[in-house]
């Protein structure tokens, strides 16, 4: 046991307790000590009976002596999903087309057709919004809150502080009701109803045994509202009268054209009101439902729990499949389109054909794929990726951009925070000012798979068939090269300087004037390229590829893994980072490449990584919208 431990240099290195590097340190941090250490104990003795491996543990190309004799880097690693809301309850439109969405974690507003963050007070802890318009915003939530928002304001009130107000809505800005309720153990469960006359929350009443879910009406004397118990109310501009349907276990929205045309929807069920009763209309739905729109008799629309969705075209009903996530709510927009919310931040979009209604993503729930990832600093990262989608960092929260493109998004760079652009499928070239993102014409329609800027305006973009575009500062043009296969990469230490890797072993590098093919020894895809300056340049790809120039040759330096390699960054040449497929994260000092980090994400496939010129702070990237981030 001695000597294996003077060979190796400590117990870890060894192998008999667990490093840093190793899949044990991740039970270890989980609090699984108790059940691991008897099996190190048991380890320990049976080395001693059986004597120590005479392998060479300090293999420079294995994960052994020398990578543990190197202190972390990275002190914590911390993952998780992109900041999506994870539940949107209630939707709403203004006459002008403004729209809303909340949940517990905030809300949504549509801006420019694009779904971004709309920051709402975390005190109205949200569970519904109506709006008459822009500055006449209306919200309920938990614990007796109803906030009001006037344009530039907002207002929270607590109404009832037992209460939680699940629905709200309004006739105008002076005429708003909020329903919900609130239990007692001496008196069990109450329905309650609050109401807003244009400067205060002016009567609170509990009008039924029944917690309330759902409110909607015609006018000031004709408000509807129903809940548990299969409870529907009626207001006549004096006072609320109940009326139970027992066979229902839960109402939980009600919406109608005029008094003959009225539906209640329910825990399994559909109801019509006739004029003189509700009647079960015998819907077909497997799970419950949520909520009910409609823009007439003719076209009315319910959504519910794992992605229901019906159409009624006033005969019958239509399910129209979308097997995912819950859905809460659904609106009209004033063009006639309409939109279902739900969990996960789920925002969907009908849209209507001659024989078929599509209902497509227009934000993406939280499984959205991140391609790359770049910043200026570690307090502004901006990612991209599926559907067009845009995210940036500022320091604590990801927070999704308004993008003007549905396409996907492959790659990024910016020169500063001013001056960012990010490539895509169908030839799409986007920029952001700082402001805002911009399409720009690339002048052609091949695949764009990656792009790199410099500071004096220089831009080239690159993709499928050996694409080449250079932007000069006014317009984007293509350029003549000698390569053919799909270009996946690009970087430059200045614009008389840039190289760009591909498909079967590909390499260009341009000089200022034309680019010229470089011969690589490989016909494995390359995928990514970075460099700390023009006389350090390293190119990873499939099957663990490396390449390095020094300034004068590029060589093929010796590889410790097997894992296809989809990025490669870091701040200076002893500091680089390389990421890729199975949760591949390694490091590379300057001499040793190889070292592997943050085994604890194993199971998952990274696409991009981008490493904080100023701090270090290593960004992470992947599919199912996963962002890493290591803080040194």
């Amino acid at each position: 046991m001695t000597e294996c431990l003077d060979r190796c240099g400590s117990p870890t290195a060894c192998g008999l307790l667990p490093g840093p590097h190793r899949p044990g340190w991740g039970l270890l941090r989980q609090g699984t000590q108790s059940a691991f250490w008897p099996l190190v104990l048991l380890a320990l003795v049976l080395l001693l009976l059986a004597g120590c491996d005479d392998g060479n543990p300090a293999d420079p190309g294995s994960a052994g002596q020398e990578l543990e004799k190197t202190p972390d880097l990275v002190s914590t690693w911390v993952a998780g999903e992109y900041f999506l809301p994870p539940n949107l309850y209630s939707l709403s439109f203004t006459p002008d087309g403004e729209g809303l969405a909340v949940g517990p974690g905030g809300g949504l507003r549509i801006v420019d057709g694009h779904w971004e963050e709309w920051e709402v007070p975390a005190e109205c802890e949200p569970e519904a919004v109506w709006a008459e318009a822009p500055d006449a915003v209306f919200i309920s939530g938990s614990h007796g809150k109803a906030c009001r928002f006037d344009g530039s304001t907002w207002t929270v009130d607590t109404v009832h502080a037992e209460s939680n107000f699940h629905s709200i809505w309004g006739t105008s800005s002076s005429d708003v009701f909020a329903v919900g309720g609130f239990s007692r153990p001496e008196i069990g469960t109450r329905g309650v109803v609050a109401h807003f006359n244009g400067s205060e929350w002016d009567r609170v009443e509990v009008v039924s045994e029944h917690r309330l879910l759902g409110v909607w009406g015609f006018g000031p004397d004709d408000v509807y509202a129903v809940g548990w118990g299969g409870a529907i109310l009626h207001f006549d501009g004096i006072s609320w009268s109940e009326t139970v349907v027992e066979s229902v276990r839960r109402f939980t929205d009600i919406w109608g054209v005029d008094p003959d045309h009225l539906y209640a929807v329910g825990h399994y069920g559909v109801f019509r009101w006739d004029g003189e009763s509700w009647v079960d209309l015998d819907v077909t739905v497997r799970w419950g439902i949520k909520g009910i729109w409609g823009s007439g008799a003719d076209r009315i629309f319910i959504v519910g729990d794992y992605g229901t969705l019906l159409r009624s075209n006033g005969q019958t009903w239509q399910s129209v499949s979308y097997n995912r996530d819950d859905l809460h709510d659904v609106c009209g927009h004033p063009d006639g389109a309409v939109y279902a919310v739900g969990e996960k931040g789920t925002v969907l979009s009908l849209e209507e054909g001659e024989q078929l209604d599509w209902w497509v993503s227009k934000r993406g729930p939280h499984g959205q794929t991140l391609r790359a990832v770049w910043g200026p600093d570690s307090q502004a990262v901006v990612a991209v990726g599926s559907n067009g989608s845009v995210f940036r960092f500022d320091g604590s929260l990801w927070r999704r951009m308004s993008s003007p493109t549905d396409e996907e998004l492959w790659g990024l760079w910016g020169s500063d925070l001013q001056n960012v652009f990010s490539v895509g499928d169908e030839g799409t070239i986007i920029h952001f000012d700082g402001n805002r993102w911009t399409p720009q014409d690339a002048g052609t329609s091949a695949d764009l798979k990656a792009v790199w800027n410099s500071a004096s305006g220089n831009a080239f973009a690159v993709g499928e068939s050996g694409t080449v575009l250079h932007l000069d500062g006014e317009s984007w043009t293509e350029m003549t090269t000698p390569a053919t296969e799909t270009l996946n990469a690009v970087w430059g230490s200045g614009s008389g300087n840039v190289v760009a890797v591909g498909d079967n072993g590909t390499l260009i590098q341009y000089n200022g004037s034309r680019w010229a093919g470089i011969p690589t020894n490989t016909t494995r895809n390359l995928t990514a390229v970075w460099g700390s300056g023009a006389d350090q340049i390293l190119v990873a790809g499939e099957a663990g590829e490396i390449l390095e120039f020094d300034g004068e040759t590029w060589t093929n330096p010796t590889q410790a893994s097997v894992q296809h390699y989809t990025g490669i960054a870091g701040n200076s040449g002893s500091n680089v980072f390389v990421v890729g497929l199975s949760g591949a994260i390694y490091h590379h000092d300057g001499t040793l490449w190889g070292r592997p980090v943050a085994l604890e994400w194993s199971s998952r496939d990274w696409l991009a990584v981008w490493v904080s010129p100023q701090t270090g702070d290593v960004f992470v990237v992947g599919e199912n919208g996963q962002i890493l981030h290591g803080e040194i």
